[in-house]
């Protein structure tokens, strides 16, 4: 299975334009009621149902954030894609699991059961006081907004799933350079050149996954964009 990595506008991405291969049904969107609408497909029918989705998400957050929820979901809203492969994905929550965990003896490779890794495990305990949980937390979507916490939440389809912040993303990704690579720009331009094969060194997968995330969370906060991981 594998792994893409979305930044642009949730219409756009349910719409399906976006892929490779556009989705062979249409999507059932929740609506502001809860109830799940017949299946939609075109942006017009989306684009009101994302607003809706996101004004919910703003009123069960109303006692955590200082203003409305708010990203770019018009017509002329850039898009940006990557694939880091799940390796290098897994990876990369590795590398910053044993970051925060130095006592437990980090694995030269991931492997299929990473999900299962001691050092992830302890990270993504909600007791756990983790400086990557942008990371460690399974999230999913990140919205370009200040939200200093990752919650759990229905997305547009009403699938459940955890909710972050890719300003806190940034944050996180750039806290993991100074405390195990202090890699420079020039580093991360190389890193994003060096695809990993299957089965490479989980540093390697890491610093693949790290160079592409650094960029695309940037670019979602820089535009106001949503970033959420497809597979």
């Amino acid at each position: 299975m594998s792994l893409d990595v979305y930044v642009g506008s949730l219409t756009h991405y349910y719409a399906g334009g976006w892929q490779k291969h556009a989705p062979a049904e249409p999507v059932a969107i929740v609506r502001a009621d809860e109830s799940v609408d017949e299946a939609v497909s075109s942006p017009e029918e989306i684009h009101p149902a994302i607003l809706a989705w996101r004004d919910q998400l703003t009123h069960a957050l109303a006692d955590h954030v200082e203003r409305p929820l708010d990203w770019d979901e018009s017509d002329t809203a850039l898009c940006f894609t990557d694939e880091p492969t799940w390796e290098c994905y897994a990876s990369l929550l590795l590398w910053a699991a044993y970051c925060e965990h130095p006592e437990l003896p980090r694995p030269r490779e991931v492997t299929e059961d990473w999900i299962s890794d001691p050092a992830l495990q302890r990270s993504a305990e909600p007791s756990f006081d983790s400086a990557f949980p942008q990371l460690v937390r399974d999230v999913e979507i990140w919205l370009p907004n200040d939200l200093p916490f990752v919650f759990r939440a229905p997305d547009p389809t009403g699938h459940e799933l955890h909710i972050g912040s890719s300003a806190a993303l940034c944050e996180e990704l750039a806290e993991l350079n100074r405390r195990t690579w202090n890699a420079s720009e020039l580093t991360l331009a190389q890193w994003r050149r060096e695809p990993a094969d299957y089965e490479a060194p989980l540093e390697l997968g890491a610093r693949f996954a790290f160079s592409i995330m650094t960029d695309l969370a940037r670019k979602a906060l820089a535009h106001r964009l949503v970033m959420k991981l497809d597979y």
